[in-house]
C-alpha cells in the first residue's frame, strides 16, 4: 500500500475547503478523484475527513488521489490568486490562502505537488527502479521523476543534469536491451 495522506495535510482541507465548496461540488471533486465509496454524511468538514481517512483505508495510491483532489487549487491562473476588494476594503481570497497553506504543509510533511495533480514523497524512483518505469512505459512516473529533476535547476543545478542522465542513460540501457533482444544490433 501507498504512503497514506497526512493527517496535518486532513485538517488544512478540512479547514478550508468548506468556505470554498458546497456539498454538492465536494461529491463532484471526490468522484473526480476517484475516492472510494459513497459521500459520508454529515457537515462538509465532517464530510471532507470522513472521505479523506477512508481514502486512506481503502485506496491504494491515497497520494494520486490528494493530487487529483487538490489539483485545481494548486494550480489556479495568477489573476484568480489576487484578492478581491469590496468598498475599498480587501478581501482576502480563500483559494490563494488553501493553496499557500497546502505548499507549506505539503513541504512539512516532506511531500510535493508537482503541476498536473501529482503529490510525490519523493520515494517513487526507489520503489520502483526507473528502468522497470521504463519498460512498463509508465510515462506519467517518467514524467514526474524529470520534473523533480527540473525543480533543482536554478538551486541545485548539477544534481538537476546529473537526475537527467539517469534518466536519458536509463531509458537508452532500455532500448539498447530489447534491441538485443530481439536481434538488433545496436550502432
Amino acid at each position: 500500500m501507498s504512503k497514506e495522506i497526512p493527517a496535518p495535510v486532513i485538517a488544512v482541507l478540512a479547514e478550508h475547503l468548506p468556505s470554498i465548496e458546497t456539498h454538492a461540488s465536494l461529491d463532484n471533486l471526490f468522484f473526480h478523484a476517484d475516492a472510494p465509496g459513497n459521500p459520508p454524511e454529515g457537515s462538509k468538514t465532517l464530510k471532507i475527513q470522513s472521505w479523506l481517512r477512508k481514502i486512506n483505508r481503502d485506496a491504494e495510491a491515497p497520494l494520486k488521489i490528494l493530487g487529483k483532489l487538490i489539483e485545481c487549487y494548486m494550480e489556479i491562473p495568477k489573476q484568480d490568486e489576487e484578492d478581491k476588494s469590496l468598498f475599498g476594503y480587501s478581501m482576502p481570497n480563500p483559494r490563494k490562502e488553501l493553496k499557500i497553506k497546502l505548499q507549506s504543509i505539503l513541504n512539512r510533511c516532506n511531500l510535493c505537488y508537482i503541476d498536473g495533480g501529482i503529490v510525490s514523497d519523493g520515494s517513487s524512483a526507489t520503489s520502483k527502479s526507473l528502468a522497470e518505469l521504463i519498460k512498463s512505459r509508465d510515462i506519467p512516473s517518467i514524467e514526474s521523476e524529470f520534473n523533480r529533476s527540473l525543480e533543482n535547476v536554478n538551486s541545485e543545478p548539477r544534481e538537476a543534469v546529473s537526475a537527467a542522465c539517469n534518466i536519458l542513460e536509463s531509458i537508452f540501457k532500455v532500448v539498447d536491451s530489447s534491441c538485443k533482444c530481439n536481434g538488433l544490433t545496436s550502432r
